[in-house]
């Protein structure tokens, strides 16, 4: 699995990175996401050390998320 460092942004995704840490893993990868017309690639994550399926978890876009910056991935 890839591991990403996040940045928040913005006020809610700094309170993310507050609440869970800056690593996050990335579980799913795709192009299209129902809630959300703008294309991809969409990355769902989760929280280092946590489930995919955590509270924590959520879609956010590889490239011009509004609430994350990806730092580096490995």
């Amino acid at each position: 699995m890839t591991t990403l460092v996040l940045k928040g942004i913005t006020h809610k995704g700094k309170n993310r990175i507050r609440e869970h840490g800056p690593m996050w893993v990335i579980h799913a990868k795709t192009n299209k996401v129902l809630f959300n017309p703008e294309p991809g690639p969409w990355l769902y994550i989760a929280p280092a050390g946590m489930d995919q399926h955590c509270k924590a978890s959520r879609w956010i876009k590889e490239v011009g998320d509004a609430d994350f910056e990806i730092v580096s991935q490995f």
